[in-house]
Formats: C-alpha cells, sequence, structure tokens
C-alpha cells in the first residue's frame, strides 16, 4: 500500500521536496485533527528540525532512505530467519488457541457434568422422598 504522506512520497522520489509548502497548504484548508508533523509524515523531531532549519529536510530524507534500503538489505539478507521465524510464530499461535480451546471445552465439559450429577442427586432425592411419601400413606 502505497503511502500518501509527503515525506514517504520524497522518499520513493515521487515527490519533490520543494512542494512541501502546497502540503502545508493542503493542511491548513483540511479539516483533520492530524498535527501538521503527522500529515507530512515526520515525527515531531523532523519537523521541528524542518522548522528551524528547512535545509534539513534533504538530510531527513537522506536518513529515511538509509534506513529502508538498511531494513530492505536485513529483510533480503535474512529472509530465511524471518521465514522461520513467521513459522514458528504462526505454530506458537495456533498452538496456544488449542490449548486455550482445550482448557475452554474442559471447563464447559466440567460444568455440564456438575449440572448432570446434581439433577441426577435431586432426582434421586424426589423420588425417595415420593417413595417414602407413599409408605407412609400406606
Amino acid at each position: 500500500m502505497e503511502s500518501n504522506k509527503f515525506i514517504d512520497k520524497c522518499v520513493d522520489e515521487k515527490e519533490d521536496i520543494n512542494n512541501i509548502d502546497e502540503y502545508i497548504s493542503k493542511w491548513k484548508e483540511t479539516e483533520t485533527d492530524m498535527e501538521i508533523h503527522e500529515y507530512l509524515g515526520m515525527s515531531e523531531n523532523e519537523y521541528k528540525s524542518f522548522r528551524s532549519n528547512p535545509n534539513s529536510l534533504n538530510d531527513i530524507i537522506k536518513v529515511r532512505r538509509l534506513l529502508m534500503e538498511s531494513i530492505t538489505t536485513d529483510i533480503i539478507e535474512n529472509k530465511e530467519a524471518y521465514e522461520e521465524s513467521m513459522r514458528n510464530e504462526k505454530e506458537d499461535f495456533y498452538n496456544f488457541i488449542d490449548r486455550k480451546s482445550e482448557r475452554i471445552i474442559l471447563k464447559a465439559s466440567r460444568k455440564a457434568y456438575k449440572k448432570v450429577k446434581d439433577v441426577v442427586k435431586r432426582r434421586k432425592a424426589n423420588k425417595i422422598s415420593k417413595a417414602s411419601r407413599k409408605k407412609n400413606r400406606h
């Protein structure tokens, strides 16, 4: 999914950094709860840096590109490890669900057994009570 944030478009080389003023104007015209740094896709510190020194925008974008390259390289180099980790996490998740559902079923079975046991006890008590009443009548 492609981001529509100014900074992300600049990192992807789909937007010219000189167009930041247009984005700021759009933010002012838009009814949004977002702060300007969020609207642009920057952290608070990045935006503060940009406001105090507009030339820092180039550095912000360079740092983000380097970070993205580093992450991408790391993912490519460690693809098998990531995939294995994801398989393990998925397996752990399913095991957790299995254990949880077993506990829920066991708990429900215990409750149902207890209810059945109580009903049987009451019926026996009622039969004994009826039988003793019949004896007392005769």
